[in-house]
Protein backbone atom coordinates (compact mmCIF):
# COMPACT_ATOMS: atom_id res chain seq x y z
CA UNK A 1 0.00 0.00 0.00
CA UNK A 2 1.62 2.92 -0.87
CA UNK A 3 2.40 6.02 1.59
CA UNK A 4 -0.80 8.17 0.51
CA UNK A 5 -3.14 5.41 0.77
CA UNK A 6 -1.86 4.94 4.32
CA UNK A 7 -2.04 8.23 5.67
CA UNK A 8 -6.00 8.46 4.40
CA UNK A 9 -6.64 5.42 5.67
CA UNK A 10 -6.20 7.07 9.47
CA UNK A 11 -8.30 9.20 8.49
CA UNK A 12 -10.85 6.24 6.98
CA UNK A 13 -10.66 4.50 10.68
CA UNK A 14 -10.99 7.56 12.44
CA UNK A 15 -14.25 8.51 10.39
CA UNK A 16 -15.28 4.61 11.14
CA UNK A 17 -15.32 5.01 14.69
CA UNK A 18 -16.65 8.46 15.28
CA UNK A 19 -19.65 7.04 13.02
CA UNK A 20 -19.81 3.78 15.48
CA UNK A 21 -19.61 6.21 18.63
CA UNK A 22 -22.24 8.35 16.80
CA UNK A 23 -25.06 5.67 16.11
CA UNK A 24 -24.12 3.69 19.16
CA UNK A 25 -25.15 6.46 21.38
CA UNK A 26 -28.39 7.02 18.82
CA UNK A 27 -27.71 9.96 16.91
CA UNK A 28 -28.84 14.00 16.53
CA UNK A 29 -32.31 12.31 17.71
CA UNK A 30 -30.65 10.96 20.88
CA UNK A 31 -28.90 14.23 21.42
CA UNK A 32 -31.96 16.48 20.55
CA UNK A 33 -34.02 14.16 23.09
CA UNK A 34 -31.46 13.80 25.65
CA UNK A 35 -33.08 15.41 29.16
CA UNK A 36 -28.98 16.06 29.91
CA UNK A 37 -28.73 18.64 27.01
CA UNK A 38 -32.28 20.55 28.33
CA UNK A 39 -30.94 20.53 31.69
CA UNK A 40 -27.57 22.08 30.58
CA UNK A 41 -29.01 24.43 28.28
CA UNK A 42 -31.66 25.72 31.65
CA UNK A 43 -28.53 25.61 33.62
CA UNK A 44 -26.84 28.09 31.34
CA UNK A 45 -29.20 30.14 31.13
CA UNK A 46 -29.34 30.53 34.91
CA UNK A 47 -25.59 30.75 35.00
CA UNK A 48 -25.81 33.83 32.40
CA UNK A 49 -23.38 35.88 34.27
CA UNK A 50 -20.36 33.37 34.38
CA UNK A 51 -20.68 32.75 30.47
CA UNK A 52 -20.13 36.79 29.77
CA UNK A 53 -17.83 37.63 32.60
CA UNK A 54 -15.61 39.54 30.99
CA UNK A 55 -12.93 39.71 34.03
CA UNK A 56 -12.81 36.29 34.35
CA UNK A 57 -14.00 34.10 31.17
CA UNK A 58 -16.16 30.97 31.19
CA UNK A 59 -13.36 29.02 29.32
CA UNK A 60 -11.02 29.01 32.74
CA UNK A 61 -13.77 26.57 34.45
CA UNK A 62 -13.70 23.97 31.66
CA UNK A 63 -9.94 24.42 31.08
CA UNK A 64 -9.30 23.80 35.30
CA UNK A 65 -11.64 21.04 35.96
CA UNK A 66 -12.60 18.60 32.91
CA UNK A 67 -8.77 17.28 31.97
CA UNK A 68 -8.64 15.93 35.57
CA UNK A 69 -11.98 14.41 35.06
CA UNK A 70 -11.15 13.60 31.70
CA UNK A 71 -8.28 11.10 33.65
CA UNK A 72 -11.06 9.86 35.98
CA UNK A 73 -13.25 8.85 32.94
CA UNK A 74 -10.54 7.20 31.00
CA UNK A 75 -9.46 5.03 34.33
CA UNK A 76 -13.78 4.16 34.91
CA UNK A 77 -13.89 3.21 31.30
CA UNK A 78 -11.22 0.86 31.59
CA UNK A 79 -12.36 -0.76 34.87
CA UNK A 80 -15.96 -1.01 32.97
CA UNK A 81 -14.55 -2.85 30.19
CA UNK A 82 -12.47 -5.54 32.83
CA UNK A 83 -16.08 -5.83 34.91
CA UNK A 84 -17.60 -8.94 35.26
CA UNK A 85 -17.56 -12.05 33.90
CA UNK A 86 -16.87 -13.43 30.48
CA UNK A 87 -20.07 -14.99 30.47
CA UNK A 88 -22.54 -11.78 32.27
CA UNK A 89 -20.42 -9.63 29.32
CA UNK A 90 -21.61 -12.08 26.41
CA UNK A 91 -25.33 -12.15 28.00
CA UNK A 92 -25.16 -7.81 27.57
CA UNK A 93 -23.42 -8.48 24.64
CA UNK A 94 -26.53 -10.31 22.92
CA UNK A 95 -29.16 -8.64 21.00
CA UNK A 96 -32.39 -9.36 22.59
CA UNK A 97 -34.62 -8.40 19.70
CA UNK A 98 -34.02 -8.43 16.04
CA UNK A 99 -35.41 -4.63 15.87
CA UNK A 100 -32.55 -3.46 18.06
CA UNK A 101 -29.45 -2.12 16.51
CA UNK A 102 -27.06 -2.74 19.52
CA UNK A 103 -26.21 -4.23 22.45
CA UNK A 104 -26.73 -3.59 26.12
CA UNK A 105 -22.55 -4.21 26.19
CA UNK A 106 -22.76 -1.40 23.26
CA UNK A 107 -25.25 1.14 24.83
CA UNK A 108 -23.34 1.35 27.81
CA UNK A 109 -20.04 1.99 26.12
CA UNK A 110 -21.79 4.59 23.72
CA UNK A 111 -22.76 6.87 27.20
CA UNK A 112 -19.74 6.32 27.77
CA UNK A 113 -17.70 7.09 24.92
CA UNK A 114 -19.86 9.99 24.45
CA UNK A 115 -19.22 11.50 28.29
CA UNK A 116 -15.69 11.63 26.85
CA UNK A 117 -16.09 12.72 23.49
CA UNK A 118 -18.23 15.77 25.05
CA UNK A 119 -15.25 16.22 27.55
CA UNK A 120 -12.35 16.33 24.43
CA UNK A 121 -14.86 18.82 22.32
CA UNK A 122 -15.32 21.14 25.24
CA UNK A 123 -11.58 21.22 26.01
CA UNK A 124 -10.57 22.00 22.49
CA UNK A 125 -13.55 24.55 22.20
CA UNK A 126 -12.31 25.94 25.32
CA UNK A 127 -8.92 26.43 24.15
CA UNK A 128 -10.00 27.81 20.80
CA UNK A 129 -11.94 30.41 22.84
CA UNK A 130 -9.56 30.71 25.35
CA UNK A 131 -6.88 31.93 22.21
CA UNK A 132 -8.72 33.78 20.89
CA UNK A 133 -10.45 35.67 24.22
CA UNK A 134 -14.19 35.11 23.14
CA UNK A 135 -15.43 34.81 26.73
CA UNK A 136 -18.81 36.65 26.11
CA UNK A 137 -21.72 36.37 23.37
CA UNK A 138 -23.56 33.79 21.34
CA UNK A 139 -20.09 31.34 21.30
CA UNK A 140 -19.42 32.09 24.98
CA UNK A 141 -22.92 30.52 26.06
CA UNK A 142 -22.61 27.67 23.53
CA UNK A 143 -19.26 27.05 25.00
CA UNK A 144 -20.43 26.78 28.23
CA UNK A 145 -23.36 24.97 27.85
CA UNK A 146 -21.20 22.68 26.26
CA UNK A 147 -18.95 22.34 29.58
CA UNK A 148 -22.04 21.79 31.38
CA UNK A 149 -23.41 19.57 29.46
CA UNK A 150 -20.36 17.57 29.33
CA UNK A 151 -20.76 17.64 33.44
CA UNK A 152 -24.10 16.18 33.23
CA UNK A 153 -23.37 13.57 30.72
CA UNK A 154 -21.34 12.54 33.58
CA UNK A 155 -24.97 11.32 35.34
CA UNK A 156 -26.04 9.35 32.64
CA UNK A 157 -22.59 7.45 32.42
CA UNK A 158 -23.04 7.05 36.23
CA UNK A 159 -26.48 5.67 35.76
CA UNK A 160 -25.00 3.26 32.81
CA UNK A 161 -22.97 1.79 35.29
CA UNK A 162 -25.51 1.36 37.75
CA UNK A 163 -27.82 -0.04 35.44
CA UNK A 164 -25.00 -2.84 34.31
CA UNK A 165 -24.30 -3.04 38.24
CA UNK A 166 -28.11 -4.16 38.67
CA UNK A 167 -27.80 -6.56 36.27
CA UNK A 168 -24.55 -8.16 37.38
CA UNK A 169 -26.15 -7.93 41.13
CA UNK A 170 -29.11 -10.46 39.40
CA UNK A 171 -26.74 -12.36 37.23
CA UNK A 172 -25.10 -13.50 40.50
CA UNK A 173 -27.61 -14.09 42.35
CA UNK A 174 -29.12 -16.30 40.26
CA UNK A 175 -25.96 -18.24 39.63
CA UNK A 176 -25.85 -18.41 43.51
CA UNK A 177 -29.59 -19.84 43.86
CA UNK A 178 -28.22 -22.08 41.23
CA UNK A 179 -25.23 -23.62 42.82
CA UNK A 180 -27.18 -23.41 45.57
CA UNK A 181 -30.07 -25.94 44.16
CA UNK A 182 -27.56 -28.15 42.34
CA UNK A 183 -25.54 -28.30 45.73
CA UNK A 184 -28.82 -29.43 47.36
CA UNK A 185 -30.06 -31.70 45.02
CA UNK A 186 -26.63 -33.40 44.85
CA UNK A 187 -26.11 -33.66 48.84
CA UNK A 188 -29.78 -34.94 48.66
CA UNK A 189 -29.27 -37.49 46.03
CA UNK A 190 -26.00 -38.58 48.55
CA UNK A 191 -28.87 -39.88 51.12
Amino acid sequence: MSEDKQFFQIYDNVSSSFKLYWSTYGGSLALVKSPYLHVSAAVSLLCYPLSSNVDKPWYDLPLSILPNLLGFTLGGYAILLAFGSDKFLMILAARKKDSVKTSTFMDINGAFAHFIVLQVACIVYSLICSAWQVSTGFYAFFGFTLFVYSIFSSLAATFSILRMGKWYDIYLRNKWELEKRRDSESHQDKW
